[in-house]
Order: C-alpha cells, then structure tokens, then sequence
C-alpha cells in the first residue's frame, strides 16, 4: 500500500551503476509539507519510520559515504530507510500476465 508518493527533493549523482545522494542533502530528503508525515499534532513528538522506494530509474539508491549506507536518522523527526528492489521486483514484465496465464 502506498500511503503517499513524492520525487526526491534533492539531487542524486550515478556512479558505478549505482545512484547516491549526498550527505549534505539529507536535510532536505523529508519534505513534511509535502509528504504529508506532519500532519497531527502529538504532546509527545513521534518518532517516524519512513521506507523510501526508489523508482526504477534510481535504483540502487544509497547514501553516499566511504561505505554506502540504505538508512538514516533524522533528529528530532525519525528514521529512512532506502529499500532497493531486486531486478526481478522492478522490472514490471517480469509479473505481467499472459494469454495463456488466462486459460
């Protein structure tokens, strides 16, 4: 179920086959005005745990660093992580149904 779909923010950069966003831009990844997470009002602050599907196009999306990481903390708003499907999951001929899936 897809709660609430939005673009990235921010730019990501490819390198190796795979795509990265900048450390630096993680500030901005959670655009709550637009994604729509802040929406109540709490006497305790939640702690969000969002999961980031990257389209087809961006994946693997990670965090750029010496080793590439798929998940991040936000302070003070919650948790991302980046889930990179596998080929298989992406690539929307692989679950089409045929004529003879029909019969």
């Amino acid at each position: 179920q897809v709660l609430y779909y939005t673009p990235l923010a921010s730019d990501t950069y490819s390198k190796d086959g795979s795509h990265f966003i900048r450390s630096e831009d993680l500030s901005v990844f959670i655009n709550s005005n637009e994604w729509n997470v802040d929406n109540t009002v709490f006497e305790e602050p939640p702690h969000y745990f969002l999961v980031y599907i990257p389209s087809p196009d961006k994946t693997p999306l990670f965090v750029e660093g010496d080793t590439p990481i798929t998940s991040f903390r936000m302070r003070q708003w919650g948790s991302v992580f980046l889930h990179n499907p596998s080929s298989a999951c992406v690539d929307a001929s692989a679950n089409a149904v045929g004529d003879a899936d029909l019969k």
